[in-house]
């Protein structure tokens, strides 16, 4: 038994070590902006992979994939590939973004996520939304949270049989 054991936790663990060998990096971000009265908000998740690039002075995580919504409805359907425009970096601390941010594409409409210097912005290609309130907070990688719960399973099991042969009486 001991030995099926063993080699379930070693194929676990390599194959823990194979997932995260591409491991990525994700952020959620939630954004609520206003123009001329109008009010917008946006909300997703950010995929990047953990090496990080520079652009100019600015040095992020470059974004390879994101999901989301704008106002609720218009699902975000597709990332912009990097240009001069944009950079598509993203980093946990604040300034989150660089001047040319972050484009996508939610129901037909080009965005872009970026800093300015003193606030965020959100622009639809005609009018720039001021952010109320925008932050930014990494997430956990799924693979990681599967392996952290599954190695405290592996530790309890440990100790619960140890605890079982400890309490044997002695002949």
């Amino acid at each position: 038994m001991k030995s099926i054991l063993a080699k379930f936790v070693c194929v676990v663990a390599l194959l823990g070590l194979v997932a995260n060998a591409n491991a990525n990096l994700y952020f959620d971000w939630p954004f609520n902006g206003t123009h001329g009265g109008t009010d917008i908000t946006a909300s997703g998740t950010f995929s990047t992979d953990e090496s990080t690039t520079t652009s100019g002075s600015f040095t992020g995580f470059l974004i390879n994939a994101i999901s989301g919504n704008v106002n609720t409805s218009d699902a975000i359907s597709s990332l912009v590939a990097p240009s001069i425009s944009n950079d598509n970096l993203v980093q946990a601390v604040d300034p989150s973004f660089d001047a040319t941010g972050v484009a996508f594409i939610a129901a037909g409409v080009n965005y872009q996520l970026f800093y300015d210097g003193s606030n965020y912005q959100l622009y639809n290609g005609t009018v720039t939304f001021a952010a109320n309130s925008f932050s930014i907070s990494e997430v956990p990688e799924p693979v990681n949270v599967a392996l952290g719960l599954f190695g405290i399973g592996v530790v309890g099991l440990g100790m619960k049989r140890h605890f079982k042969k400890a309490a044997q009486p002695v002949q």
